[in-house]
């Protein structure tokens, strides 16, 4: 069959656009096989691949059709190939912004069919003609392939590519957020307990990307730069392994009496063996001290053990939805509950409530 140039209207876009977001809703993938069909099924791109690189080195591939082809054999001779070489030095150089499409026969126009990069790809998946793209996200690239009695990749196809590849990196972005959220609400359900007061989550490169109202005041009464200093440095001395357990800290960090410090980590790897990793860092109450600070705080106060409960958990930084399903209760309720917090309190906000609760430290 002989194929011309892609020939498409801004709705295959939106329907392109719509399928995705239904995927992902029913799906905790994203960069898989299913995405190349959905981009198959809107534009007719029939051989694809995502591919994803350590730095320059080739890790993985998915892909549909011909391009399956290639998956085994292609990681030992990208690293030997000169043009492979190219192109991915070159799309590791391009500019993420303003995304560049490469044309495998841009890059030795003069002699392509001839070369071992073409005659390799003919070889194994009777492919001839590459595309490739960065992914504005890690070392993503995506790869649209095609056999020789098709044509090469047009300029207007080159265009069309880049679009598409705009919009999974649209999307790859919201899918990593949700993703990122899920996995903290994750960690807090593992090591939050009862006696948890101020919470730090820490990614691999030491930035907080959660840390709830009491570690806030904690970490400001102590002086912010020198105990998340402190923590850092605790966090690099021990990288090569994986730490767990009660942290010694300097007394001159005023924290709370009755009080310890914990760390965990968290690591993990997903299907592009990306290396995830978080350090979770709890200063928590002895429980005989929390026992009595809530009773204190109870009876100062005229609460209900429902509300006090509700405190506890707000003070371990969850939302209003994850209260109601952690105490089995409408999120109504939840809300109910917290307006009458405010009024025994005398206070109209959350942050007010939590200093209030946190004084009795």
């Amino acid at each position: 069959m002989h194929m011309t140039s892609l020939f498409v209207d801004a709705r295959n876009f939106i329907e392109f656009s719509i399928d995705i977001e239904q995927y992902l809703m029913h799906s905790n993938s994203f960069l898989d096989e299913h995405l190349l069909y959905l981009i198959k099924k809107n534009f007719g791109l029939t051989n694809s691949a995502i591919t994803f690189y350590d730095k320059n080195k080739f890790s993985g591939a998915v892909s549909i059709n011909a391009a399956q082809r290639l998956d085994g054999p292609y990681k030992d001779f990208c690293q030997k190939d000169l043009i492979a070489a190219y192109i991915t030095n070159k799309i590791s150089r391009s500019n993420l912004s303003n995304i560049e499409v490469v044309r495998a026969t841009d890059v030795i126009p003069d002699y392509y069919d001839k070369s071992d990069y073409c005659s390799w790809m003919r070889e194994n998946a009777n492919i001839k003609y590459v595309a490739v793209s960065p992914v504005p996200f890690h070392d993503f690239r995506f790869c649209v392939y095609r056999s020789e009695e098709e044509n090469d990749f047009s300029n207007i196809d080159l265009e069309v590519i880049s679009s598409i590849v705009k919009i999974i990196a649209s999307k790859y972005q919201t899918h990593k957020q949700i993703k990122d959220i899920q996995t903290i609400n994750h960690l807090k359900n593992k090591f939050l307990d009862a006696t948890s007061i101020g919470v730090i989550l820490m990614n691999k490169d030491f930035v907080v990307i959660d840390c709830n109202q009491a570690a806030i005041q904690i970490i400001n009464n102590s002086g912010k730069d020198s105990i998340l200093s402190f923590f850092t440095d605790y966090i690099k001395r021990l990288s090569a392994s994986v730490p767990t357990g009660t942290i010694t800290v300097p007394e001159c960090f005023n924290l709370p009496k009755d009080t310890s410090v914990h760390f965990s980590t968290h690591v993990n790897l997903d299907r592009f063996y990306i290396l995830k990793k978080y350090y979770f860092i709890t200063i928590k109450h002895k429980e005989a001290s929390l026992i009595q600070k809530d009773n204190t705080f109870m009876q100062k106060f005229n609460l209900s053990q429902r509300e006090i409960e509700i405190i506890k958990l707000l003070s371990r930084g969850l939302k209003y939805q994850n209260i109601a399903d952690q105490l089995f209760i409408s999120l109504n309720t939840v809300r109910t509950h917290i307006k009458n917090i405010y009024k025994k309190l005398g206070v109209d906000n959350q942050r007010a409530l939590l200093y209030l609760y946190n004084k009795l430290l």
